[in-house]
């Protein structure tokens, strides 16, 4: 009899091919990161992050004048409020860290640090401000805080060079050196400081700083960005 040969030949017939399962889209690729991604990487973290110093370094600059120029001690808080209110602008604009290389991670942590910074620096100097009004409001009826400061101890009022408030110096921006190892501005010996690189890429804080008529690479590749 055929039949139990003609049922078992069905059965191949119908059999499925065994399932294959996609690749894993999260698992990471093991290919090296295309050219220039690195440069790439901290140019997208510079143009996030360094408008945001602008403005936080705007109630920087003012922050100066407050202490030196402003007369009255009712003037100068509120040169601090304003100050205080460009820092906490800027922060209420922080975005998300998002760079994936050492240096744009750099960039953004040192950056958005300093925006920080000076909200906490102009928190602390209107709260001195108003602990010491009793002592500075009659010394600064013609005065500056910087000369009623002459006629009685000031040493304890929050500045950017203690510790404390370190991040709160815009040094701490102007510092950062991984710029110098990834770009070239010109010829080889331009060294691609931050500022440079701010510049050339049209982010100065300063409008009448123009982008120099340099090409601007990678300092490994050779390739324009």
């Amino acid at each position: 009899m055929r039949l139990p040969v003609i049922v078992a030949l069905a059965a191949i017939a119908c059999r499925q091919p065994p399932t294959v399962a996609p690749p894993d889209a999260s698992t990471p690729a093991d290919e090296a990161p295309p050219p220039d991604a690195e440069e790439r990487d901290a140019l997208a973290a510079l143009s996030r992050v360094y408008p945001l110093v602008c403005i936080a370094m705007a109630g920087d600059s003012l922050d100066a004048v407050c202490h030196d120029d402003v007369v009255g001690f009712a003037a100068a808080r509120k040169c601090y409020a304003d100050a205080l209110a460009k820092a906490k602008d800027a922060q209420a604009k922080k975005p998300p860290s998002s760079a994936k290389f050492e240096c744009g991670k750099t960039i953004e942590s040192v950056g958005l640090a300093y925006v920080d910074g000076r909200v906490e620096l102009l928190t602390a100097n209107i709260a001195w401000l108003d602990a010491h009004k009793t002592t500075l409001s009659p010394l600064m009826a013609s005065k500056s805080i910087w000369h009623a400061c002459e006629d009685t101890n000031c040493e304890n009022q929050p500045a950017s060079y203690l510790d404390k408030y370190k991040a709160a110096g815009i040094g701490e921006v102007n510092t950062i050196e991984c710029t110098k190892r990834l770009f070239q501005i010109g010829p080889p010996d331009n060294v691609a400081w931050l500022q440079k690189v701010v510049t050339a890429r049209g982010l100065s804080c300063n409008p009448a700083d123009k982008p120099p008529a340099l090409e601007f690479k990678s300092r490994a590749t050779g390739h324009t960005l």
